[in-house]
């Protein structure tokens, strides 16, 4: 199935694979029992991971998803992650309210 990684064609820049797709449990953090973590593969092999849930911007009007890459679906889970609890609690102003679900994110859009 690694036929995908060779698809060419005009107009579209990259194609990713979904490869995996974790439960994470947790009880402070955020406003719900769990949150999911996607990861892609692109069609050098490289892992990417994304959070279904973001951190709204104390700044503007954005939202931080948690996200992180590497050469394993392990370690793009790891780092993405590390890279999501490491977002949160590095603000101390966070509450139920400072989290947007990402398909409420795009129905914004």
């Amino acid at each position: 199935m690694e036929n995908w990684k060779n698809i060419k064609i005009d107009g579209i820049a990259a194609i990713e694979k979904r490869v995996a797709s974790f439960k994470i449990y947790q009880l402070r953090l955020i406003p719900s029992l769990f949150f999911e973590v996607q990861i892609t593969e692109n069609s050098n092999g490289f892992f990417i991971g994304v959070t279904d849930i973001g951190l709204n911007s104390a700044i503007d009007e954005s939202v931080d998803f948690g996200c992180g890459c590497g050469d394993t679906i392990e370690k793009a889970l790891e780092f993405t992650l590390n890279n999501f609890i490491k977002m949160i609690n590095e603000r101390n102003d966070v509450t139920p309210d400072s989290f947007t679900w990402l398909d409420e994110y795009w129905a914004r859009k």
